[in-house]
């Protein structure tokens, strides 16, 4: 193995290799003589080839120089020395030869059909021995380093961590010498065969591990022709790997154990299974035994490191040692001990961990150390010219006294019926068991009772009680105390955090059900979590409390949720996946707590179809298991506070602020000034007093930011009070007539709004009717209280208004209608102008025609997937059906634009479907949808680097069953998946196209459309527009009436005529003076308003048909000074052609410069 140092340098784009000089090595050279081959593994990057130094030209390649495929292809790494080694991933392997190829003439079971004279590598009658370095990382069983097939020889890991393997089959049987070698460390392995007198030995570290000479007793079976003979392989020597043979039948033992021609691979990979997933370097073969001498040699030369620890690595000791020693290297001077209980510490040199400094190779270890605790040690070397780190080792002492208690030291909420268990102390054959509820009993061993097993069930225990128990440890010759232990038994199920649910899937806008709740385990699946209150699919939900620690130590912390879930503990993230939404699945994080109580927050939320969410906890000692509800608590401090935190543009008009109370509060105390210190300090210019409920109506002015905080009181409680966090808010500078923000499951937007179906208000559960429809096609279309759109706002508002209209021959217009009883003054506050946000969606964009034989679909939709679809489909109903499409040209609106057939049970957006389609940059694809409201499945079949032209498949049969393929021509065909899809009325089948992007247009060519053979063509189809939002053009207006009845209407006037106001896609605010209204009706009474009407309609043409869904938020009153919003600069010069000032201010002197206001 060459000890060299790589360096890169990335300007001159060089790889530099220099030499350090080698320590001498101890014991004799073993020389070239009888060297077989030697690949030393420093090629280096960029090489396929290893090379054979003993000058036998035995050289190996990578699989990829040899026509296999070059994902078996180990990689170049730097090795425990400096130089280079190669790292086989559990797949990688070198071929070095060395095999023969039996002529078909060779019958591998007739052995005198065998006419191929031996190789080099079959060491025929003779003696041999072969060495290499390895560092295996995760040892498989049988994971090889060097092999020669499955029967001749081969240097491998057996089973997991420490068993060092060389086997030599010198029996039908197999035969083996075994010896300890720890993974995750270099280690020096070498195999020998003493063929005189059939010994194997099997050499670690340059010491002996394992010899095996009791070949009669191994075998089972032997050849009558050949008895005693060893068995060979015609396979070729390979590193990191070896190749299975096919061994034949099992029984027919001459024939399938005694092979001796050929090299019989098994179908598929002949290497599976085998190969090593670690490091080799300097791999040496020799065809004679070597000396003890020379096996210590080829170990120590050229190692700088001190090696042969003493105790060894990672061994397991019954005493702690009194000396630590090793083997120097020729080169040291001295040498620095680091020993600790922590790996970082001792590998750092951290302060505390030197043990010592020696000219020797031993240093006492004048510590006390405790059983069953790992310690951690190594050795520095000091030469003339350098400090080199040595590697880290450790040891373990056994454990004498009982550990691991089931339930752990200081658990609470234990079942009553809880069987005790613990790790029994070394070598202990029995224990005795002391188990109280008073400490002092269980101290001085009271009464005891013998357990001949590691189990003791106390019977049904108390509940709410502390237990405390002890187990002594019993050998044959001595008794080892174990510690006291305690535990709590659960008591009622009281506890829980306090949970906020929210109509939509973001958390957005007011609660619309807070409760306290828990053990956080809810299984809605298609249900509700409050019917009625809360939508069973697309809500999301807020858990906050405290969460009570039993124990110190690292915690799991666990959802198994569907969708997403994400938690906080002390401000902190512990996991979040909160950004997609496939169905069942788990998150987890890992964080350090102290015992006692930590403030924690739970977010999720759900997207259609089976809902549920648990959080559960595990450590070193605690199972997984759902978080007790015992360990949750509803938040001491007032949280969710309205308005909300940071809250700009709040409406002074009827401010009411609330919060959540804490969960053991009885009064509140309110703090609120503009001054954030004195709130802080809850000085007397703030202190508002206490109050009974969680709400409290200020006197603030417009305009203004407002810091607030609610200390919760209990004069019972000795804890009480319980300070508030601060919160802030700042009024808005004008009149706000409807922010949307107020509205909640106690205070609904029917309450104050009129569409065609009336004012209603809920008073005790029950619908109170305050108006009658107002005879339009305007509707609130939200499902559940309180009635708003909570996706999509204005700035940073939770809420804000929706209207769907739906306009025909008898309803040409929508309205909605805000009520307002007192009337309203628009003029007070010098109010002058009136301001309504709104947002309406796109035109419809989708487009089916057929020419020359080919279809053209046309469509801007988001995606199909999830649980809603958008896109356009070209369709027949069919039993069954085989239809056949070639997706000529698609536009690559997206990587993931998606065009192909499709079958589906019905044409709504959320339809169960199986789709075969072909996307820009991710291949042709397989994706379904099991179920009508159901979840998209995702990819269920995909091949990469395929796109337009491409052919796609999809056959349905009168079974139901339905297969999909792709195909290069339309002739050879390859099937993708195969399913059955059961719907109860005959599906549909079609074409299929998406854009994947709501705001862009694809446009996607179809060819050689049939359906059974023959041509689809548009006369045979029908063709939708599924899931698409938009809006068909239709007028806005707003009008208002005052209290006498008389009223004012004014139509928007877009800037861009081309465009309707209903197909404006962002939020715009539409401003109107009062005088305008004031102008359009004279009588009209401006400070006694009762009503503001936003309406749709009609339309223009001669067709009154139109559909949509506006959205409308933050209606106000701006006084004379807010001009802003209206103003638009035109830039007539932009000074980019002047050169210098003088031309710039020439062109002021000449009054060449225009600025123009555009109202």
């Amino acid at each position: 193995m060459c000890r060299r140092c790589v360096l890169t340098c990335f300007f001159c784009l060089c790889l530099y290799l220099t030499a350090i000089p080698a320590a001498s090595a101890e014991g004799t050279d073993p020389g070239m003589d009888n060297l077989v081959a030697w690949w030393k593994l420093d090629d280096g990057p960029g090489s396929t080839t290893v090379t054979d130094y003993s000058g036998n030209g035995r050289h190996g390649q990578f699989p990829s120089a040899t026509g296999h495929p070059a994902s078996a292809d180990p990689k170049w790494v730097v090795d425990h020395e400096g130089g280079m080694s190669l790292y086989f991933d559990g797949t990688d392997y070198i071929r070095c030869g060395g095999g023969k190829n039996p002529g078909p003439h060779e019958d591998p079971n007739d052995l005198s059909s065998c006419t191929d004279p031996p190789t080099w590598a079959d060491f025929e009658g003779q003696s041999f021995t072969i060495a290499a370095w390895v560092k295996e990382v995760n040892s498989n069983n049988w994971a090889t380093f060097v092999g020669k097939g499955e029967r001749a020889y081969k240097l491998q890991m057996l089973f997991a961590r420490t068993l060092v393997h060389w086997a030599y089959p010198r029996t039908p049987a197999g035969g083996y010498a075994a010896g300890d070698a720890p993974d995750n460390v270099w280690n020096h392995i070498t195999g020998m065969w003493d063929n005189d007198q059939e010994y194997a030995s099997i050499w670690v570290n340059g010491e002996l591990a394992g010899t095996r000479t009791d070949w009669a007793d191994v075998a089972a079976a032997t050849d009558p022709d050949a008895p005693g003979r060893r068995i060979d392989s015609d396979c070729e020597v390979t590193l990191g790997a070896r190749v299975n043979e096919d061994w034949g039948t099992t029984g027919d033992e001459d024939n399938r154990l005694f092979k001796k021609c050929g090299c019989p691979q098994p179908a598929g990979q002949p290497y599976a299974g085998t190969a090593m997933d670690g490091f080799l370097s300097d791999v040496r073969m020799y065809n004679r035994l070597l000396t003890s001498d020379e096996m210590i040699y080829i170990f120590t030369v050229g190692l700088s490191k001190a090696t042969q620890p003493d105790p060894r690595h990672e061994s397991m000791l019954e005493e702690a040692p009194q000396i630590l020693s090793w083997m120097p290297t020729d080169g040291a001077i001295s040498h620095n001990v680091y020993f600790g209980e922590n790996l970082e510490d001792v590998t750092a040199g951290a302060a505390g961990t030197l043990l010592g400094s020696t000219n020797q190779n031993a240093l006492p270890l004048n510590q006390t150390l405790e059983s069953g605790k790992a310690y951690y040690w190594r050795v520095e070397t000091v030469t003339a010219d350098d400090t080199i780190a040595g590697d880290a080792w450790n040891f373990e002492l056994k454990r004498s006294k009982a550990s691991a208690p089931n339930p752990p030291d200081g658990m609470k909420w234990v079942d009553p019926n809880t069987v005790l268990t613990w790790e029994p102390g070394a070598d202990a054959t029995m224990a005795m068991v002391y188990f109280s509820k008073n400490r002092d009993d269980v101290s001085v061993g009271m009464v005891g009772e013998m357990a001949m097993t590691n189990k003791y069930d106390p019977g049904q225990l108390d509940p709410q009680t502390t237990y405390y128990w002890r187990v002594d440890s019993m050998t044959t010759n001595k008794m080892a105390e174990g510690d006291v232990w305690s535990f709590t038994t659960k008591g009622p199920d009281v506890g829980g955090l306090l949970g906020s649910y929210f109509n939509n899937e973001n958390l957005q806008g007011n609660p619309v059900l807070t409760r306290v709740e828990g053990p956080l385990a809810f299984e809605w699946q298609n249900d509700s979590p409050e019917t009625d209150v809360v939508a069973a699919d697309n809500f999301s939900a807020r858990w906050e409390g405290l969460l009570e620690i039993p124990i110190t130590d690292t915690y799991m912390i666990m959802a198994r949720k569907d969708d997403g879930a994400a938690c906080w503990i002390d401000g902190e993230v512990v996991f979040y996946d909160m950004l997609a939404s496939w169905g069942l699945s788990e998150v987890k994080g890992f964080v350090e707590l102290e015992a006692g109580k930590h403030e924690i927050v739970v977010e999720y939320f759900d997207v259609g179809y089976n809902a549920q969410i648990e959080l559960l906890w595990s450590t070193a000692g605690i199972p997984l298991q759902t978080i007790p509800i015992q360990a949750l608590s509803a938040p001491p401090k007032a949280s969710s506070p309205r308005p909300a935190d940071g809250a700009v543009d709040v409406a002074v008009e009827d401010l009411t602020m609330t919060w959540s109370t804490g969960n053991k509060a009885v009064k509140h105390h309110v703090y609120l000034g503009q001054d954030r210190d004195a709130v802080s300090a809850g000085d007397s210019s703030v202190d508002m007093g206490q109050v009974d409920e969680t709400t409290f109506m200020p006197q603030v002015e417009r305009g203004k930011t407002y810091y607030w905080r609610i200390n919760e009181v209990n004069d019972l409680d000795p804890e009480s009070p319980w300070a508030g966090d601060i919160w802030s808010f700042t009024t808005a500078p004008f009149v706000v007539l409807d922010d949307f923000e107020n509205y909640s499951a106690e205070h609904i937007v029917y309450s104050k709004w009129q569409d065609s179906w009336g004012m209603q208000d809920l008073v005790n559960n029950e619908w109170v009717e305050l108006a009658e429809g107002n005879g339009s096609g305007g509707e609130i279309d939200t499902v559940y209280a309180p009635y708003v759109e909570t996706g999509d706002v204005h700035g940073g508002s939770g809420q804000s208004l929706p209207m769907a209209y739906n306009h025909n021959a008898a309803v040409s217009y929508s309205e909605l209608t805000r009520w307002f009883d007192p009337s309203k003054d628009f003029t007070a506050d010098d109010g002058a102008i009136l301001g309504v946000w709104f947002k309406g969606r796109q035109l419809p964009t989708s487009n089916v025609t057929y020419a020359d034989d080919k279809f053209t679909l046309e469509v801007a939709g988001s995606d199909i997937a999830g649980t809603h679809d958008e896109f356009i489909f070209a369709y027949k109903s069919a039993e069954s059906a085989d239809l056949i499409a070639r997706v000529d040209e698609q536009e690559a609106t997206n990587d993931w634009a998606k065009a192909g057939v499709m079958v589906r049970s019905g044409l709504d957006d959320d339809s169960a479907y199986i789709f075969c389609f072909v996307t820009p940059q991710n291949g042709v694809v397989v994706e379904m949808r099991g179920s009508d409201g159901g979840n998209q499945s995702g990819v269920v079949t995909q091949i990469q680097d395929v796109n337009a032209p491409h052919w796609v498949r999809i056959q349905r049969t009168g079974t139901g069953s339905v297969i999909c393929w792709e195909s290069e021509n339309g002739n050879d065909w390859q099937e993708l998946y195969r399913t059955v899809f059961f719907v109860d009325t005959p599906p549909y089948m079609g074409l299929a196209m998406t854009s994947h992007t709501s705001s862009e247009v694809n446009t996607t060519i179809f060819s050689n459309v049939t359906m059974d053979g023959a041509p689809l063509t548009l006369a045979n189809v029908e063709y939708k527009e599924i899931g698409v939002p938009f809006n068909t053009p239709a007028p806005l207006y707003i009008a208002v009436e005052d209290e006498a009845g008389n009223q004012a209407k004014v139509e928007y006037d877009p800037e861009d005529q081309a465009v309707s106001p209903t197909n404006i896609q962002e939020w715009t605010e539409w401003l109107i003076p009062l005088s305008e209204l004031a102008a359009r009706n004279a009588a009209l009474d401006l400070t006694r308003i009762m009503r503001l009407t936003l309406g749709v309609g009609p339309e223009a043409d001669a067709d009154p048909e139109g559909t949509g869904r506006m959205l409308y938020d933050d209606i106000r009153i701006y006084n004379s000074s807010h001009l802003a919003p209206t103003t638009r600069v035109r830039v007539i010069e932009d000074f980019d052609a002047y050169s210098d000032q003088a031309e710039v201010q020439g062109m002021i002197d000449a009054d060449s410069i225009e600025i123009v206001y555009e109202p």
